[in-house]
């Protein structure tokens, strides 16, 4: 319950009362809330521990606050820094970042995974210093490998080392890849080109197909059944195919592939607005590579799962992991900020906290009065 609280809360009075009542005990967890102002901020990063400097540093921070993190020479403080700190910094900060002699490979390749205040020249210089598979999935950025010839070559260069996980994401954005179907005939690619919902055009998907009977096709023919935009005489083909060998999923896809609505998608997926089109697609999305939503789906809303705040409000540390994830705490933040007015009410609060046997609401009011 404490922790919930205190690391939701915009109350800076109930920030400072919990300071004063836990001291240095107390930094790790405000340290948690993303919403400390910079006053609360500047107190808790001298000599911090790794755990509260950590914490500390994963937010957005301000020109001020980069310039006191930046100074931190821990390790786990950096890498904290690089990976969510530098989300409001300015490109000549990142550049500074970017120079520093202790920004080695395996940081890079955190950072350009997490692409924290990147952009497409910084993505292109860092994964260029480490190249391999981290340079490979940024080529999914037009804005850092505009050269659709130099991302075929790269992708060449690094055959051997590569799986869907690292094509998938290039295959997917970069529908240009699909006029050099023939300079990507290896079996990765094969299976790259499969998935990707930008082999929309019947004759690459026949050559993605390949000939029939060559066992090293699997991988590719089981991407085009996971593919809303494979034709049905692609997949009719490989229905007709000896299956006795093949991986024991192929079956089940099969399966999901003749039961799926709609017929094969001609548009890209963003312009779809016929809802068996669109049904097809949702049908699909699940057995894709790569992660994310569709165009016009809103992400998962927790705000279905959350229980408004009753009357009674909650009972202290008598709540299951499920409830304590689907409690409106700002709404529990906003009726405490009603009740306790002054710092000295907070200070009671967080003092009785731990021990309180009855509800939240009582608890505050009892605060209020002592």
């Amino acid at each position: 319950m404490e922790d919930m609280i205190l690391s939701t809360t915009r109350n800076e009075i109930a920030m400072h009362a919990f300071l004063a009542n836990f001291g240095k005990e107390g930094h790790e967890k405000l340290s948690r809330n993303k919403n400390l102002p910079s006053c609360i901020w500047v107190k808790l990063v001298p000599k911090s521990k790794i755990d509260v400097a950590t914490n500390l540093y994963s937010r957005n921070l301000s020109p001020e606050q980069l310039e006191i993190a930046v100074k931190d020479k821990r390790v786990y403080a950096r890498r904290a820094l690089v990976l969510n700190g530098l989300r409001g910094a300015s490109e000549e900060f990142v550049e500074k970042i970017m120079s520093e002699p202790w920004l080695n490979p395996d940081l890079i390749k955190s950072w350009l995974h997490y692409g924290t205040a990147l952009t497409g020249k910084h993505r292109r210089e860092l994964s260029q210093r480490v190249g391999g598979t981290a340079q490979v999935r940024q080529l999914s950025f037009s804005d850092a490998y505009p050269d659709i010839n130099e991302v075929v070559t790269i992708l060449q260069n690094n055959r051997y080392s590569l799986n869907m996980w690292d094509l998938a994401p290039v295959f997917d954005t970069r529908a240009d890849l699909m006029h050099h179907i023939e300079e990507l005939k290896s079996s990765e690619y094969r299976s790259a080109f499969a998935s990707s919902w930008n082999l929309s055009n019947l004759e690459h998907q026949w050559k993605i197909f390949g000939q029939n009977g060559i066992e090293g096709n699997i991988n590719a023919w089981t991407n085009l059944l996971r593919n809303p935009y494979t034709s049905t005489e692609v997949v009719e083909k490989i229905n007709s195919q000896n299956k006795k060998k093949w991986h024991k999923d192929f079956e089940s896809l099969s399966k999901i592939w003749k039961d799926a609505p709609g017929k094969p998608l001609t548009l890209p997926v963003s312009e779809l607005t016929d809802s068996l089109d669109r049904q097809r697609a949702e049908y699909f999305h699940k057995y894709k590579f790569s992660r994310g939503t569709l165009p016009w789906e809103e992400a998962a809303k927790e705000a279905n799962k959350v229980k408004p705040l009753l009357e009674e409000m909650l009972v202290n540390n008598q709540q299951s992991t499920f409830f304590r994830y689907s409690t409106d705490w700002e709404h529990v933040n906003q009726e405490l900020d009603k009740i306790l007015l002054q710092e000295s009410s907070w200070q009671a609060f967080w003092s009785l906290l731990e021990k309180w046997q009855g509800t939240v609401k009582d608890l505050a009011e009892t605060s209020a009065k002592l």
